[in-house]
């Protein structure tokens, strides 16, 4: 019997999605742009979608960051009401962990703790460190590469956060973005597991854009 799931990612400036059948990757597509998440999504779904009926999704695994507030909006809301129409199961993956997983796949003979590090954009990063089978060890964080420890920026670093401040992260190393096939291995390891199916955004901060208070408002 098929088991196949629809996986996202929009927690970069890359889009992707693949179509999986359990944990066999059947498709992978993507598009670079950090504001063409929502133009970029729908088609990219559709191309993957291709091989199969939409009814014969069991689920859809998003990644639910830490990002941008925008791009992850777009994952999130279209993973949810295509779940919701569909009447299926959608699960939230963090993206960082998809990353630390396709390090783990690159370089299984790894003796120690490494790091992934994403774009936070105003000249921050997203962070956390895993052990080497990929287990995250504490919450991810976003902070300046320059405010991390010197022994943590000494690990192995991965994504496109040790890629932008490389006088910062001397180890940086590939892959700089996530894959979707590893958020949908992530995500049916979930549903299989029966673990909570939560796709709460990991915003780590407050929007770039916030809706002015009007002096009417602050008076009241």
């Amino acid at each position: 019997m098929n088991e196949y799931v629809l996986a996202l990612d929009t927690a970069t400036t890359r889009t992707s999605v693949a179509l999986l059948d359990g944990a066999t990757t059947l498709i992978e597509v993507s598009h670079d742009g950090a504001t063409g998440h929502g133009e970029a999504l729908p088609r990219l779904a559709a191309e993957a979608l291709g091989q199969i009926s939409p009814e014969q999704l069991r689920a859809i695994s998003v990644g639910i960051g830490p990002g941008p507030f925008t791009g992850l909006r777009v994952g999130i809301a279209f993973a949810r009401s295509m779940a919701w129409a569909l009447e299926i199961s959608v699960v939230g993956v963090c993206t960082l962990d998809a990353l630390a997983r396709d390090y783990v796949l690159q370089e299984p003979e790894l003796s120690g703790d490494f790091a992934v590090s994403t774009d936070a954009r105003r000249k921050e990063v997203y962070w956390a460190v895993y052990d080497r089978v990929g287990n995250r060890k504490g919450d991810p964080i976003v902070t300046r590469s320059s405010e991390i420890s010197g022994d943590l920026l000494a690990l192995p670093t991965i994504g496109s956060g040790a890629a932008l401040y490389p006088q910062d992260f001397t180890a940086h190393c590939a892959p700089v973005f996530p894959t979707a096939s590893s958020i949908g291995r992530l995500g049916f390891e979930k549903l299989a597991s029966g673990e909570l199916l939560s796709t709460e955004p990991l915003y780590l901060r407050r929007p770039d854009a916030i809706p002015p208070i009007s002096p009417a408002a602050v008076a009241r």
